[in-house]
């Protein structure tokens, strides 16, 4: 659908005006595209799908008859003109044009630290400003029979100065009409009333006392240092949640005036200054039904503004009481009780596929060397032979030709004439390289197996007196472990070399003795139904439960099937894939179990579900991502316990990484119901994050999140070519995010490790997350390592996220591999490299076909298994080489953390 041309405005009283639209959009959501109109009135907002709702013309003429008695262009973004293309036909509206410039998000304004990011006033009266503003924007709508249902601080604009509140995607909100009332759907975790939340009931049910708890929220907020008005401090041995919405829920209110028995106040609090009334109408907005409106609000709210005193210290800082509390509270000292200590799971690292690489262009260049992509599911079926690999190769081909292999929503690899980008002639050490110290290896493991012959000699009548027997060989992934003496590894024979990620008659979980090098049989899954993906394994994590996770690949990868000795296979879909025919492809997915294993999320970049472990049938809760997301791909996922959290890393891109975008999504579960929060990339620009990686990890706790991300984006247009072609390719500089929660159960910076200031470092291809191809292809050229060292991804938390495990790091040198991991000290604001972890094996000569390094944390967090698997191919063998070491990794030093004063507090947190 064109949005050029001859457009018509259609006003409140029937008049029309015609304009031409000609410029470019100024901005773009999900669901429509904001565009000036000539004269800069207006701005026009282009919905992408006019049609999809067949209401959303009513519901908006019905906002054009009924604005808001305020129709200030500063105060309101309201439709004033529907907006109709040539054939008449209805495609937007236009509404004021708000002075963006001069306005920040509300966001910005709870914190001390966003408030100074942002240049704006830290004066206390000033968001008692903001605060009154608001209230009465809130009131205006009310005063119609409109809701905001969704009422929270990313919907509202703060002036820079004057603190006046603008609001905006007004179409989002529930409308009152002549005769019809428009209901609205979006709502947010932490702003919904609690009587809706029990009740399973939508809260736009509740219409006006919905957005009064909502805004009563926000209120508490803005004068009270950004405390949501349910985080508090647990004093009893009862189970309190560890995110507000379930506290809203349960009551957990820990600033009345009667004490609540469980909780107690954050120390950094100053709701005991308030005045009397202003407590007990607080009181009034979080445990009752009945709460103030928004008007009662304006009307307080001024009169304890005329009643404050200015502190005599400090200017900024104004107070009811008799002394002043902000001063106090800089003063304060926190020292944290240190918990027994546990031995958690941690959350699975992710394994998949190999990016694609291109070619710098420069005159005669070197031979080329070229990664290997990671071994994965292969689209037969077990039994089909020939006919099977003839059509897998048919499509191979085919994405060759049309495709491009860095998308999501493919996972075939690049086809082998692609050249490699030519390594840097650095020979500098690398970023982290002897800044710390070298830990040394607590165990050492090496193995060698036959797997395979060509396929002459395995039909020659003297092959088997000439070789030794095959042997089943480890899958190139470390299952979790919790022993250091002990790893879990997936054996299989591979069909051939071109399917080392595939297993089609039996499978075998064994742990490799440490001690002995031995492999040692656990369980076996024999007589297997179809062909297996194995790049996504997981073993059953429950006591006693010899299970493993793996998904089916015939013409699709799906359904995910829990197998187990002796028992039928579980089935495990998304609900999405029902609508699916056979030979459709699926949008890439990815699960991932609950770390006590009772719990198992499956996910795409459309839909989540969450599943009892013993339950297939039917999900738990399932949730269906806003069509926004429609165009990302699924990078990574997290699940915490009993999968209450669950972290998305979504993200889309053009070719080589060029106007790469990722999103981090948080859901929340609570029951049958599941709670989506979209803020986080908002939260990460405003602290400073360039272009946000699509991979995260979440601590066992919920407590601690780290972030891939890039800095110092550049397109290099002039260097690379593809198949001969000039291309652009983006690239930047690794780095890692860590953020924790704050008292308000928001993300909050902690720390940022940076690459770009490292002696020897350099800038990677933007990527996203490797995910798990269809067919392994050997590489070629000189490097014969499946790994573009994107240090900054996989990465991996300790249970309780004071540590962190890095990516790898790879090289190759004197006919030797190496594979180095960094581990750091993530507690305070900045990281301390406490060492890494090195493995070097010899290459093997020109029989090398591909190598695998593979790093993992234990379940502690106290050990990491590190492994080369090797695989080596010959005119009469083909031969698996495995060297895995076990380290001990050091305890990082007691904690020291800033108190909102600024001030240092010691901590004994462990």
């Amino acid at each position: 659908m064109s949005r050029k041309g001859r457009h018509t405005l259609k006003y409140a009283d029937g008049q029309t005006a015609i304009l031409s639209l000609a410029g470019k959009a100024i901005n773009r959501g999900a669901d429509g595209a904001i565009y000036r109109s000539p004269v800069g009135q207006y701005a026009l907002k282009y919905y992408h799908e006019p049609g999809k709702d067949p209401t959303r013309k009513q519901k908006v003429w019905q906002m054009i008859l009924h604005p808001p008695e305020d129709t200030s262009a500063q105060h309101f973004a309201w439709p004033r003109a529907l907006l109709l293309n040539q054939r008449n036909e209805f495609v937007g509206f236009a509404m004021p044009m708000l002075d963006v410039a001069s306005h920040v998000s509300l966001d910005l304004v709870l914190s001390a630290r966003g408030r100074q990011l942002q240049a704006l006033p830290q004066a206390t009266v000033w968001r008692l400003d903001v605060a009154v503003n608001l209230a009465k924007r809130v009131a205006e709508l009310h005063d119609k029979g409109h809701c905001i249902i969704d009422l929270k601080p990313a919907n509202l604009l703060v002036h820079r100065r004057s603190g006046d509140v603008a609001v905006v995607d007004c179409d989002g909100f529930a409308v009152r009409g002549n005769s019809e009332y428009f209901p609205a759907h979006q709502f947010t975790a932490g702003f919904i009333a609690p009587e809706a939340f029990r009740t399973r009931q939508p809260p736009q049910a509740l219409r006006q006392p919905q957005d009064s708890f909502a805004l009563a929220v926000i209120l508490f907020k803005l004068i009270n240092g950004g405390l949501h008005p349910f985080q508090g401090v647990p004093d009893s041995e009862r189970d309190i949640p560890s995110d507000n919405q379930n506290r809203i829920a349960r009551g957990f209110y820990p600033y009345g005036l009667k004490p609540h028995p469980d909780i107690k106040p954050s120390p950094w609090s100053v709701h005991r200054d308030f005045p009397r009334i202003l407590r007990e109408t607080f009181d009034r907005s979080f445990t009752r039904t009945r709460r103030p409106s928004a008007q009662d609000w304006v009307t307080l709210l001024e009169q304890a503004r005329a009643r404050v005193t200015t502190c005599s210290v400090d200017s900024a800082h104004s107070y009811w009481g008799n002394e002043c509390p902000h001063c106090a509270r800089a003063g304060t000292r926190i020292k944290v009780a240190k918990p027994k200590r546990h031995h958690p799971t941690p959350i699975t690292a992710r394994r998949g596929a190999a990016p694609l690489y291109v070619q710098p262009a420069q005159p005669a260049p070197a031979p080329a060397p070229a990664p290997a992509p990671a071994p994965v599911s292969s689209p037969g079926a077990a039994g089909a032979g020939t006919q099977i690999f003839l059509a897998v190769f048919a499509v191979f081909i085919l994405f060759l030709l049309l495709g491009d292999s860095c998308s999501g929503h493919r996972s075939y690899t690049p086809p082998p004439e692609i050249p490699v980008e030519r390594p840097f002639a650095d020979n500098r050490p690398l970023a982290w390289r002897n800044i710390g110290p070298r830990l040394g290896a607590l165990h050492t493991a090496n193995r060698s197996a036959l797997y395979g012959l060509p396929r002459k000699q395995a039909l020659s009548p003297s092959a088997d007196a000439n070789d030794p027997p095959l042997e089943a060989i480890p899958y190139h992934s470390f299952g979790a472990f919790d022993h250091p003496e002990s790893l879990s590894l997936l054996t299989r024979l591979p069909r051939n070399a071109d399917l080392l990620g595939f297993a089609t008659n039996a499978v075998s979980l064994s742990r490799l003795d440490m001690l002995s090098e031995e492999l040692e049989p656990v369980a076996a899954y024999d007589g297997l139904s179809a062909g297996y993906g194995l790049g996504l394994w997981q073993a059953d994590r429950r006591p006693n439960h010899n299970g493993i996770y793996l998904p089916q690949c015939v013409r699709n990868c799906g359904p995910l099937q829990r197998l187990e000795p002796g028992k039928a296979p579980l089935n495990y879909e998304l609900p999405e894939w029902k609508s699916h025919n056979t030979f459709d492809s699926y949008p890439y997915w990815h699960y991932q179990l609950s770390p006590e294993g009772e719990f198992l999320v499956l996910a795409s970049a459309s839909q989540v579900a969450v599943f009892a472990v013993d339950q297939a049938d039917e999900p738990l809760a399932v949730m269906d991502l806003p069509d926004r997301y429609a165009a990302y791909s699924l990078g990574s996922l997290s699940v915490g316990l009993h999968a209450e959290t669950v972290m998305l890393g979504i993200y889309k891109q053009e070719r080589f990484g060029v106007e790469f975008m990722a999103e981090i999504l948080e859901v929340t579960r609570d029951g049958k119901g599941l709670i989506l929060e979209s803020g986080f990339a908002e939260r990460a620009r405003a602290e400073g994050s360039e272009v946000l990686g699509a991979f995260q990890t979440l601590s066992r706790d919920g407590q601690t999140l780290a972030v891939s991300e890039y800095r110092q984006v550049e397109y290099n247009r002039t260097d690379y070519t593809w198949l001969n072609t000039p291309v652009t390719v983006a690239l930047g500089y690794p780095a890692i995010s860590v953020w924790e929660r704050n008292e308000s159960s928001q993300w909050r910076l902690r720390q940022r490790i940076e690459w770009q200031d490292r002696r020897g470092s350099r800038k990677l291809r933007v990527s996203a997350p490797r995910q798990m191809e269809v067919i392994t292809i050997s590489p070629l050229g000189l490097s014969r390592i499946s790994s573009e060292s994107q240090i900054h991804q996989e990465l991996q938390l300790s249970p309780d996220g004071r540590r962190l495990l890095s990516g790898l790091e790879t090289d190759e040198e004197n006919h030797e591999l190496r594979a180095t991991g960094y581990l750091f000290d993530i507690q305070g604001d900045a990281p301390v490299l406490l060492g890494d972890v090195t493995t070097t094996v010899a290459d093997g000569g020109f029989n090398l076909q591909v190598a695998y390094p593979r790093l993992r944390l234990s379940e502690s967090g106290n050990h990491a298994a590190m492994g080369w698997f090797l695989y080596h191919a010959s005119r009469t063998r083909r031969e698996q080489t495995l060297r895995v070491q076990v380290f001990t990794l050091p305890d990082p030093a007691p904690a020291v953390v800033d108190s909102p004063g600024g001030r240092p507090v010691s901590s004994n947190r462990p």
